[in-house]
């Protein structure tokens, strides 16, 4: 007999026209998660820290959040805003700590830098990119992207889930229990062909203005995680955040780009060592 997965608590925020889905478990300090591109808030599901309460948000497009066609709502400059605002309303004017995984990783050191929060005293980063540096390969990968975005309009979520699994950056969750890869598989089939359009043109590495000059500005302590197997992004680990006296960095042995999900335990070893050892710099 196959074991239902005990369902998170949840709560919607509302951001002008747009409802958020926020996933919660765990009591403490504000642990606020963004998710990667085309999956959601429930991918940290596992993720357990004592001492803090887990606010897994649904990026807007994505999950149990507003899906709004047009294309203006996912631009970089209004999901920042939007972000801030939520952050408010979790919150409020107590410290916090923020941990992004892949997309949600770029969008929360950008949202760092951008809005230079007060209450932000953790930020945990894991298998992301500080963008792309070169204004001409900044330019293809927005082709690149645009690209993409006609197919998944043209094809639809089908064939999307079928492409993204099949990349190589995801092969090594070939080796998940199969629950597992079909929770992550139902996660990206519930998303709508126009939202992940609008978020791969909106907020993809081809508009985010790079960051990887500016890591040395963020006022709070940071951590990034990567996978050993993941090349691309322990390889960024080492060359870009390790520069930085204020950021820790860390590979997590035998595991690949999604490092909370093909080691759940390792990674909440981690954080959790992070944020007990960590006050903030404000």
């Amino acid at each position: 007999m196959k074991r239902m997965r005990k369902q998170q608590p949840t709560m919607n925020i509302k951001i002008g026209k747009f409802t958020y889905r926020v996933h919660l478990h765990g009591e403490g300090k504000a642990l606020l998660c963004l998710h990667g591109f085309s999956e959601s808030g429930q991918t940290f599901d596992k993720l357990n820290v004592p001492g803090y309460r887990v606010y897994a948000i649904d990026l807007l497009g994505h999950g149990e959040s507003s899906k709004p066609r047009e294309a203006k709502a996912y631009q970089f400059e209004n999901i920042i805003k939007q972000l801030d605002m939520i952050t408010t309303i979790i919150a409020g004017n107590e410290p916090y700590a923020m941990l992004g995984y892949s997309m949600g990783g770029r969008l929360a050191q950008q949202f760092a830098l951008v809005c230079r929060p007060s209450g932000l005293e953790s930020l945990i980063i894991e298998s992301a990119s500080p963008g792309i540096k070169q204004i001409g390969l900044r330019m293809a990968r927005y082709e690149q992207d645009e690209a993409l975005a006609k197919k998944i309009k043209e094809y639809g979520i089908q064939w999307f889930a079928d492409y993204w699994e099949a990349l190589p950056i995801f092969t090594t969750q070939k080796s998940l229990p199969e629950e597992e890869r079909q929770l992550i598989r139902q996660r990206r089939l519930a998303n709508k062909s126009w939202a992940l359009a609008n978020t791969l043109t909106g907020t993809g590495q081809g508009v985010l203005p790079y960051a990887g000059d500016y890591l040395g500005q963020l006022t709070c302590q940071t951590l990034y995680i990567a996978g050993e197997l993941d090349a691309k992004y322990n390889d960024l680990r080492q060359k870009v955040y390790e520069r930085y006296n204020t950021i820790s960095t860390v590979a997590i042995p035998k595991v690949g780009h999604n490092t909370h999900i093909e080691d759940p335990k390792t990674f909440n070893e981690i954080v959790t060592t992070f944020l007990a050892t960590t006050n903030g710099v404000n």
